[in-house]
């Protein structure tokens, strides 16, 4: 799966070639790197404190936002992309501002490589954004059963049982492929548009609104499939009301394939732009 190798290689950069990544050096300051924190500094009465006050606090908070945490996890994963897909063209733009992007596009390994070089340190520059995420991710696969109405099952009985399983599953396939691919579309779409124009404001307002546009473009697929599509072709069927579990699974899997195959086209469609052969592509993902 595209979406994988990307997110793979974006958190774990290769540097095959020590020589062009060199000329990037002086443009990577800008990023703001993680700095581990010192814990030497702490006395043994702050850590009594630490210990005392920190995990009741961490207790109530996780308390507060478990069972809003599928959705705040959907959320979180889309303002990081706006963020993201911000960033990079934003650093991009910039090379064109100072009118320094054609030559570092001229370095040899070319074009693709230094707005790849923005892409993987806007990555590296994060960690501590995506840690947050990724708990939140976990937060909100454990409350999904719960925002289906598991706690209603001793009540329901086995019918609406099986109703909730299949929409649980089918939410946990879809949190887990958005919150990985909703990133790499904001990534490619930030690669891409400042190899299409120079202008900063056309290369923001290109880059956040092509960003917006997928986004609701993806939710109203999911919402048009789940509540008109499929209903009206299990009425037409004549399906028995037992074949209405096939909703959810069918509407998180044609919402994954369109995605899918929307990376794929930006990832051809940037390789195109930006005159960089499939080997080359293929050199730089793992």
């Amino acid at each position: 799966m595209l979406t994988w190798r990307l997110h793979h290689t974006l958190q774990n950069p290769l540097r095959r070639d020590p020589i062009s990544w060199r000329g990037y050096e002086g443009r990577l300051g800008k990023f703001v790197t993680y700095v581990e924190p010192r814990f030497d500094r702490f006395t043994p009465v702050m850590t009594a404190a630490f210990v005392v006050i920190v995990p009741p606090v961490i207790g109530m908070s996780l308390l507060v936002i478990f069972f809003p945490a599928p959705l705040l996890a959907l959320l979180a994963s889309l303002l990081f992309g706006l963020r993201t897909v911000e960033r990079i063209s934003a650093y991009l733009a910039g090379e064109h501002r100072r009118r320094a992007y054609d030559l570092l596009c001229s370095l040899p390994a070319g074009k693709i490589s230094l707005h790849w070089v923005y892409a993987t340190q806007w990555f590296q520059a994060t960690p501590v954004t995506r840690m947050v995420l990724r708990g939140l991710m976990i937060l909100g696969l454990a409350a999904a059963p719960f925002l289906f109405g598991g706690w209603l099952m001793w009540i329901t009985h086995e019918r609406a049982v099986a109703f909730w399983f299949a929409d649980t599953l089918a939410f946990w396939a879809f949190l887990l492929y958005e919150y990985f691919n909703t990133r790499i579309v904001a990534v490619l779409i930030g690669m891409l548009v400042p190899a299409l124009t120079r202008k900063t404001r056309t290369i923001f307002a290109l880059a956040v609104g092509g960003y917006l546009l997928v986004q609701v473009v993806t939710y109203l697929l999911g919402a048009v499939v789940a509540v008109t599509l499929l209903p009206d072709l299990l009425v037409r069927l004549n399906a028995p009301p037992i074949a209405a579990i096939v909703i959810g699974p069918i509407t998180a899997a044609v919402v994954i394939i369109f995605r899918e195959l929307l990376t794929h086209g930006l990832w051809w469609v940037s390789s195109q732009v930006m005159q960089t052969t499939p080997m080359e592509l293929d050199l730089i993902l793992r």
